[in-house]
């Protein structure tokens, strides 16, 4: 069953797809948009796994985000959830800087090795602050800082990516499993194992 929804928050659109996990916005929406949302857009994306990368990836943040392009992430952030808030800016922000606090409630990490690390018993917190201004070059709202930072997802999002790496591995007819596979399936029991 394919589930479809459409939010308009102000002139921003959101596509959910199902069949990637991740949320999709609208980029010619977003020219329009505010502070909060692009900064919601982004951090949702993140969250649903759009800056993990790979074939499977339908998100490019680089219409969000002062940086061009993403790095190849070494690590993943595995997050139970998060939120935002507007904060002041710091005094040498421009005067149209919007700043945001992020609360991430966070899980463990994973690898590049697909190996789950420090993976709690209780989730810790983690702070982040984020100033987003408008760029006069796209005339649109843009993240600027942090900048490029691992991606942090939900484990229900990380439990999709590798179990699409797997298939993908099992579609290629390859006859032995390499080490990285059996790393990469120890990592999707320990994420069954910790699933809030």
């Amino acid at each position: 069953m394919m589930n479809k929804s459409t939010l308009s928050l102000g002139l921003a659109l959101f596509l959910v797809s199902e069949i990637t996990g991740a949320m999709v916005c609208n980029q010619s929406g977003l020219k329009q948009a505010s502070a909060p949302e692009v900064i919601k857009c982004f951090l949702e994306n993140d969250y649903l796994g759009g800056r993990l990368g790979g074939k499977n990836s339908v998100f490019n943040p680089s219409f969000l985000t002062a940086w061009e392009g993403e790095a190849g992430w070494d690590m993943a952030v595995l997050t139970d959830s998060y939120d935002f808030k507007a904060i002041p800016c710091p005094a040498k922000s421009s005067k149209t800087a919007q700043c945001f606090k992020v609360n991430y409630k966070v899980w463990g990490t994973i690898t590049s090795g697909q190996e789950v690390i420090d993976p709690s018993a209780t989730v810790r917190m983690e702070h982040m602050e984020f100033l987003v201004d408008f760029q006069s070059k796209d005339a649109a709202w843009r993240v600027l800082n942090p900048e490029p930072f691992p991606p942090h997802v939900s484990i229900s999002a990380m439990s999709k990516h590798l179990q699409k790496l797997v298939d993908d591995f099992n579609s290629s007819k390859k006859e032995k499993k390499s080490s990285w596979m059996n790393k990469l399936l120890k990592s999707l029991e320990r994420l069954e194992k910790i699933k809030p």
